[in-house]
């Protein structure tokens, strides 16, 4: 994982990360949901997908995601993310 700061220094800019997690937030190509409410498992885009989950805050906590914070944890730890401070 990265954080929005560090995504945003990249470009050349720390004052950036707000704009990093409105970019993120804003993108068509996020991961697909794990299940839809139907139960099914979703298309896949045809795009190629931004892996927006793997933003998360400087202070190592999760920050936003447009499909609420359990799916963004939920995707992580499928990863085999471990919090850096975890509650």
């Amino acid at each position: 994982t990265r954080s929005y700061r560090w995504v945003a220094q990249q470009l050349g800019d720390a004052g950036l990360a707000r704009a990093v997690g409105n970019a993120l937030n804003r993108t068509p190509y996020a991961p697909p949901p794990l299940r839809l409410r139907s139960g099914r498992r979703p298309e896949r885009s045809r795009g190629t997908p931004v892996p927006c989950h793997r933003v998360i805050k400087s202070d190592g906590s999760l920050g936003g995601f447009a499909r609420g914070p359990r799916s963004k944890l939920l995707l992580l730890k499928r990863e085999g993310w471990v919090p850096r401070n975890p509650a």
